[in-house]
């Protein structure tokens, strides 16, 4: 299809949040003795900047992560935020920059049209793009997924259905697309990430390409419970896929696991030397699976010190409950850096957002530190993007009343150390939140034909800037899609939730 040029404009001045890198001698206690390194300082003038979304005058902050809390300091945050509003809609949203600086953000929702959003402008315009299968039908809308190959620029999209996902790939930045379908025995939640082989030879292509997706569903729902997550690889960059050894995701094969709980898997990486770890929700516990093998084999650990927000779900209250629970789930909370220390991030069950990282292929961990922003009492969901060991950038949903959640970003240079200086900062209002009316995962909304919104993003460009994926509620509350909508839910594909796309720019 002929993409159309669009401006994203900041129409409403929802957060865009983000926050760059702490410039040095920000004053914090350094374990290692380390300084932070300054920032990629943007080249762009202030005019080019408010061309592109910008916010000149909303100001970063910095702040010290403990083990208890972190603790506001007094060193400047030099942060420029810019925001992008998208005018479709939005949900479960993506981002990838890739290696010429094309930002890509999925999915949209224009009519019945299922596609994404890229700009090679820094955000000053966007084409529209709706990947087409070899039949000429296109993406569903439930349990979209996007990722790039850091290594070889490759972006995989997809999405869930009956009879498995559809997955498109391009190596052009969307000028052309291939199509795979992947997973024939599950219906959602799958994702994607790929690295070097450790044994095998790949074909046409450097890396291997794993999906993994819990089978036969991720949700209970009545009798239908998650049984297994299947992991399958491909050698040849997604033409094919072949299956590897599976893991349980039944209570009863989890030592220590309360029957009624649920085990299920966030995000997933690849090091540098070939080692696959995939993150899960352990019933309560953060739980990393790791394989040495390729997918053959693999070894569960447990994060130390870690304690999720307790899941039922063994009962058909399970939609009343999930949302009143939205960190039940674990979104990106994996990233590995090119010297293979791994880091996570996620919400604890005081809705906390906390910090670790591992040295030896997660076998022992830092102690988990307080990672969100002064102020902040309840985080939802948490992304996590790393630049270069140490050097790490986290997003999530924040909220200092624990009813109105902004976007935030964060930014550490020194995450290694005992207690890391970060940089950050917010990008709505206080008074025009993303979520004004409680955090809504869209569960209420599904039963009207919504989406659902489980996922964000944060991701490195380049030339150092941070882009971010979010959404705005725009029919703050849960009970109905129309109910408080402040846009035309039928126009909008009747979703409640508008594609919001946030960069953070070091000025």
């Amino acid at each position: 299809m002929a993409p159309h040029a669009r401006s994203l404009r900041p129409s409403i001045p929802v957060k865009l949040f983000y926050l760059a890198l702490l410039a040095q001698g920000c004053g914090h206690s350094s374990a290692g003795g380390a300084t932070p390194t300054g920032p990629d300082k943007s080249s762009s003038t202030d005019a080019e900047l408010t061309a592109q979304g910008c916010d000149l005058g909303r100001a970063g902050t910095t702040y010290t992560a403990g083990a208890n809390g972190s603790t506001a300091t007094t060193a400047g945050a030099d942060l420029v935020s810019c925001f992008h509003l998208t005018g479709q809609g939005a949900a479960e949203t993506s981002l990838v920059v890739t290696n010429d600086g094309t930002v890509l953000y999925a999915p949209t929702f224009e009519g019945i049209d299922v596609g994404l959003l890229r700009s090679h402008d820094q955000g000053v315009t966007w084409d529209f793009d709706v990947p087409k299968f070899p039949d000429g039908t296109e993406h569903g809308r439930p349990q979209p997924y996007m990722y790039r190959d850091p290594t070889t620029d490759r972006v995989f999209f997809s999405t869930s259905a009956v009879g498995g996902a559809s997955v498109t790939y391009t190596s052009d930045a969307g000028a052309t697309w291939s199509f795979v379908k992947v997973e024939p025995d599950s219906l959602d939640w799958m994702k994607i990430y790929a690295g070097p082989p450790v044994s095998s030879t790949t074909v046409g292509y450097p890396n291997i390409v794993y999906v993994s997706a819990p089978t036969p569903t991720s949700t209970p729902i009545s009798t239908i419970l998650p049984d297994h997550q299947a992991f399958y690889k491909s050698l040849d960059g997604g033409a094919t896929f072949q299956e590897v050894s599976p893991i349980s995701l039944k209570p009863a094969d989890t030592p220590g696991c309360d029957p009624k709980e649920w085990v299920i898997a966030g995000n997933g990486t690849v090091a540098h030397d070939g080692t696959v770890y995939q993150s899960f929700r352990l019933c309560d516990k953060l739980g990393i699976a790791v394989s040495r093998d390729e997918g053959q084999t693999w070894t569960m650990h447990t994060v130390p010190g870690t304690s999720l927000d307790p899941a039922d779900v063994s009962s058909f209250g399970m939609l009343a409950q999930i949302i009143q629970h939205p960190n039940w789930l674990l979104t990106e909370v994996l990233a590995a850096d090119d010297e293979g220390t791994l880091y996570a991030v996620w919400p604890d069950a005081s809705w906390t957002l906390r910090f670790a990282y591992s040295k030896d292929h997660a076998a022992t961990w830092s102690t988990p530190i307080v990672v969100q922003a002064p102020g902040v009492t309840k985080s939802v969901y948490g992304a996590i993007a790393v630049k270069s060991p140490g050097h790490i950038a986290i997003s999530y949903h924040g909220s200092v009343d624990g009813m109105a959640y902004d976007g935030y970003v964060a930014e550490s240079a020194n995450a290694l150390d005992a207690a890391p200086a970060f940089a950050t900062i917010t990008v709505n209002d206080s008074a025009d939140p993303l979520f004004s009316q409680g955090f809504d995962s869209g569960y209420a909304g599904t039963l009207s034909g919504g989406d659902l919104d489980e996922l964000i993003n944060v991701k490195y460009a380049p030339n150092g800037d941070l882009w971010a994926s979010f959404v705005e509620d725009m029919c703050p509350g849960v009970a109905t899609t129309t109910d408080n909508c402040t846009w035309d839910v039928a126009a909008h594909a009747n979703t409640m939730f508008q594609g919001a796309i946030g960069r953070v720019v070091h000025h």
